[in-house]
Parts: C-alpha cells; sequence; structure tokens
C-alpha cells in the first residue's frame, strides 16, 4: 500500500471514530434535557479525543469536567466497548456523583 494511502486510511477511520463517540456524548447528553430530568448539558470539542462538558441543575448550579478517548478504553487494550453508549452513561453518571458528593 502506497504510504499516502496508509495516511489517507488511518485519517478516515480516526474521523469516523471521533463522530462516532460524539454522536453517542450528544444522544446521552440531550436525553438528560427531557421531561422528567430538569438539566442542561452541553458539549463542545476541547482536544483531538476530548470533550469539555457542562452539567446545570436546579438549586445546584454548574459543573464542567472533562471527557477523554482514555475514559471510554476497555481496559487499556485501546479498544472501545461495543456499548458506547452505555460507557458514556456510566462515565457521566459517575464523574457527575463525584462532582456532586453527599456528605456524610
Amino acid at each position: 500500500m502506497d504510504w499516502r494511502d496508509e495516511i489517507k486510511k488511518h485519517v478516515s477511520k480516526f474521523a469516523e471514530q471521533r463522530v462516532s463517540i460524539a454522536q453517542a456524548l450528544s444522544k446521552e447528553l440531550n436525553s438528560l434535557k427531557v421531561s422528567p430530568y430538569p438539566y442542561h448539558a452541553a458539549t463542545e470539542e476541547a482536544g483531538i479525543l476530548k470533550w469539555r462538558i457542562e452539567f446545570k441543575a436546579p438549586n445546584v448550579g454548574e459543573i464542567s469536567f472533562y471527557l477523554t478517548i482514555n475514559d471510554l478504553l476497555q481496559d487499556d487494550d485501546g479498544k472501545l466497548p461495543e456499548d458506547l453508549s452505555g460507557a458514556i452513561q456510566q462515565f457521566l453518571t459517575q464523574k457527575i456523583k463525584d462532582s456532586l458528593p453527599i456528605l456524610q
């Protein structure tokens, strides 16, 4: 394979994966805006494979945090999980809970 074709193939696959993650993240954040969930959540790219997430809740305010590709990889094997939406849901749940601790 010509080296230029190899680069083209790699860049294309990378872009496809990035779009897939961004779409899944947007879908999950948008689900937080639908009744009965009174939250506002938004995302913006903060790097090649990094997204800044803003989460607002009534009577709480705004928190923000980052999602990187490493947060989604399975067991350091370099593969995205088959259930990408589930992995994003788990990440969001944990980050929001960690950012809003309930004191004992």
